[in-house]
């Protein structure tokens, strides 16, 4: 009796175990990709890059962190599986990136061995680009390698689960993680210096500033409802300087949007709207009619959402420190309507400020 009983609950187990890892994989192979900007690897050594998109373009500021809500509207979790593909995206788009802007430093690279800066080769400019782009190049080849890349350059022999120790060959031993780089750098750094190259063609990149604000965090809207005027007074940043949840970006596009530098009639009047006087962005007002403002209110969504087509513009890279490269981006405008959502997916429209008629609160 007790035999059959075991084997029997043993049975089940061994049926929801499988149907748990199916589940998993085929969630994995269905990821929702309608909102994901992908930038295509040009080989299958490297994984492709995907980044949050909207409208086609990729998107930047605050991002949607896949979260789900059951039937009541609470939150249940996150899509972990699409969470880790977009997360890791935005690693190796910066970094490939990097690897573009400071083509001059890897000119220089030690393509045989790694270069190890001390106080007798502090002054050699060469040595310290070389070792500012080594330290580019090793996450970004684990971040963007196949599996098998990893396998090949990253995992120590003794370790079956292959963990990142943050060296080549997964190992402390010096003359294994010599070999592992040069023979990884042989084999790939010249595909991947080509592919860097593909972004930021003309070095200008098109995408979307996504602002967040907070309305109703508590249950009742934080920005009033201006009676007189139709509308309400929005804080409307052409700047990543406000506050907002960055989620996988950890601050890295922040140098992306520190200088506004406008290129159109429309956003050198918004530049202009900041007065000597006042050191801050003027509100503006969006205008809505008191019945749909009212509507929005009982709605209660927590934040809304500003979607800003913006232009990003490579101006060079600076050295304020010998051993530190800043690359120096602008940005201008795109398009003079800025567009309002009450989701972190940026599907429910409520509202649109255009910048070539703004009312600005005195």
């Amino acid at each position: 009796m007790f035999p059959k009983t075991y084997r029997f609950i043993f049975s089940l187990m061994l049926l929801f175990i499988s149907t748990y890892f199916l589940g998993a994989q085929s969630n994995d192979e269905t990821i929702d990709m309608s909102d994901v900007y992908t930038i295509a690897s040009p080989s299958p050594k490297f994984k492709s890059i995907q980044l949050q998109s909207h409208k086609g373009l990729p998107r930047f500021g605050a991002q949607n962190m896949y979260y789900s809500k059951n039937r009541d509207g609470v939150f249940k979790g996150a899509n972990r599986a699409k969470n880790k593909l977009v997360k890791q995206g935005y690693t190796n788009y910066y970094k490939l990136l990097e690897m573009k802007q400071l083509h001059t430093y890897f000119d220089d690279i030690d393509r045989e061995y790694l270069t190890l800066i001390t106080r007798e080769n502090s002054g050699n400019r060469k040595d310290l680009n070389s070792s500012i782009s080594q330290k580019i190049l090793l996450p970004l080849a684990y971040g963007i390698g196949s599996s098998e890349q990893i396998r090949t350059y990253f995992c120590d022999p003794k370790d079956p689960n292959c963990r990142f120790k943050g060296n080549w060959g997964g190992s402390r031993d010096d003359f294994e993680m010599q070999e592992k780089y040069a023979a990884y750098v042989k084999e790939n750094l010249d595909d991947l210096r080509t592919w860097s190259k593909t972004l930021f063609q003309g070095d200008r990149q098109t995408a979307y500033l996504v602002h967040k604000y907070e309305f109703s965090p508590y249950g009742r809207p934080v920005i009033s409802y201006d009676f007189d005027q139709n509308g309400f007074w929005i804080d409307v940043f052409p700047s990543n300087r406000n506050p907002h949840s960055k989620g996988f970006q950890f601050l890295r596009d922040e140098t992306f949007f520190f200088e506004f530098l406008p290129e159109t009639p429309y956003g050198n009047a918004h530049l202009n709207s900041m007065t000597d006087t006042n050191s801050y962005w003027p509100k503006m007002l969006l205008k809505m009619d008191a019945s749909d403002a009212e509507a929005l209110v009982n709605r209660k969504p927590k934040s809304i959402y500003a979607a800003i087509k913006v232009t990003i513009v490579l101006k060079g890279v600076e050295e304020p420190q010998v051993s530190i490269p800043y690359i120096k981006y602008t940005f201008h405008l795109a398009d003079p309507l800025i567009e309002f959502y009450e989701d972190v997916e940026l599907t429910q429209k409520f509202g649109q400020i255009s910048l070539e008629n703004p009312i600005y609160q005195k």
